[in-house]
């Protein structure tokens, strides 16, 4: 995907005019973005789990 600014400018400019939208560049620069894995597309945040009724 580096080298695909070459071959899809528009896809590129895209791409650099999303991660500059407001709520995106927050997220983007946040701890709560996890890196991307092959381990499935799903995330788990531990903190929206709600508590065990005990």
């Amino acid at each position: 995907m580096r080298d695909s600014g070459n071959r899809w400018p528009g896809i590129t400019a895209l791409q650099a005019r999303v991660r500059k939208r407001p709520s995106l560049r927050d997220y983007l620069s946040s701890k709560r973005r996890l890196p991307f894995n092959e381990s499935g597309i799903f995330r788990h945040y531990p903190e929206l789990d709600l508590e065990a009724e005990g």
